[in-house]
């Protein structure tokens, strides 16, 4: 079971190949992912062909608890050196929390436990 952060959802969205094997697989995400992905989508694309792709994303939102909030701040804090989003702090550590693993291609995030690196 993996957490898809919004790096790796684009690049299944866009068709590389190194994400093939994750095509079956149910897109855990959080709120924070979601939001980062339709803007992106907007930039390139208009809002109506944005909301009907959206709409077809098997996109499961996983819910955050008020402690995993100060986890992600205790993360991101911990890392202050690496140019951790604050997405991506809350997406690690609902994978870690959830077992799931991290799914990313985030240069910042590779060889970090939890993690699998696909770019």
């Amino acid at each position: 079971m993996y957490f898809f952060d919004t790096y790796a959802i684009i690049e299944m969205l866009q068709g590389n190949p190194n994400y093939r094997k994750y095509l079956n697989e149910t897109i855990n995400t959080s709120a924070f992912n979601a939001v980062e992905l339709l803007y992106y989508m907007l930039k390139y694309h208009e809002s109506a062909k944005v909301e009907e792709k959206y709409a077809e994303l098997n996109l499961n939102i996983v819910e955050i608890e008020k402690n995993e909030l100060f986890e992600a701040a205790k993360l991101r804090h911990a890392h202050k050196k690496k140019a951790l989003s604050y997405s991506d702090c809350v997406g690690y550590t609902l994978a870690e929390k959830r077992g799931m693993k991290f799914l990313t291609g985030d240069n910042d995030f590779r060889g970090m436990g939890n993690t699998e690196f696909v770019k």
